[in-house]
């Protein structure tokens, strides 16, 4: 009897043991979750009369992207803006409210070195077409930055169209595999969604036909942004690049060939 009582209490000790060897590798291994964790930085739009959408970021998919819309972000570059509109596939942030594009300032992302605060910059845009690595793909809510496309008006100005992304975004509301590798996604909406839904369903003020449905149509009734925030403590710095001027640019072009013409002549 009293061999099969030693027998049990060194059992029970062997089980407490082994709990307590359980608990601690449980212990260490939350730890090492937990550690790993990427504390994405979210950002909150909060639209007049329509309610707040909630954006979550990823810095490590498109860190420079993300570093420049939170400084934008912080600096209060967004607030009184406007929805402008929508195309086919998503809907238009940032402009002011009279309808034109308002590009940010080196002092809107705390830049003021030398008395260049006022100037006009882009940034690099973070997608494959432009040699940067971005799997995010442009699927229902994924936010994206928009960019300018002036191949358009001379198709070697691939480079400069691909780093011409300022302060402008858009919201995709149908996916777009065409937007894959052109664009820099960087993050997604995660609260508002159907905010987003009846907003993509407005009016435009040219009606939509089968003739214009790629173009960006303005809303018929003003879509306002009140205010943006962001609950990141972390501002990295920003990669910025000066602004590609295209009316000096053809400027100087048609010089060259008016040169040209006349040393024919």
């Amino acid at each position: 009897m009293n061999i099969d009582r030693k027998e049990q209490m060194k059992l029970i000790s062997l089980i407490v043991v082994l709990a307590i060897i359980l608990l601690f590798i449980g212990y260490i291994m939350v730890g090492y979750i937990n550690s790993k964790k990427v504390d994405n930085p979210k950002v909150t739009i909060t639209l007049k009369n329509k309610g707040q959408i909630v954006l979550e970021l990823y810095p490590n998919i498109a860190p420079n992207t993300v570093a420049n819309f939170l400084a934008l972000v912080n600096s209060g570059y967004y607030n009184d803006k406007i929805v402008y509109g929508k195309d086919i596939n998503v809907i238009h942030f940032g402009r002011s409210k009279d309808g034109q594009e308002s590009p940010a300032k080196l002092k809107d992302i705390g830049i003021n070195e030398n008395g260049n605060g006022e100037e006009k910059y882009s940034i690099k845009g973070e997608f494959k077409k432009n040699g940067i690595t971005n799997d995010l793909q442009h699927k229902k809510y994924v936010v994206s930055m928009s960019r300018a496309d002036y191949t358009q008006i001379i198709g070697s100005l691939k480079t400069q169209s691909y780093n011409s992304a300022n302060g402008l975004f858009n919201i995709v509301m149908e996916e777009d595999t065409a937007l894959d590798g052109n664009y820099a996604a960087f993050g997604k909406v995660i609260k508002g969604q159907e905010i987003l839904d009846k907003l993509f369903k407005e009016d435009t003020v040219v009606k939509e036909d089968k003739d214009n449905r790629l173009l960006l149509k303005r809303f018929k009734n003003v879509v306002e942004i009140e205010k943006v925030e962001t609950d990141s403590k972390v501002l990295p710095k920003v990669d910025w690049i000066k602004a590609f001027d295209l009316d000096k640019f053809l400027t100087e072009e048609f010089k060259k060939q008016d040169q040209k013409s006349k040393g024919k002549n």
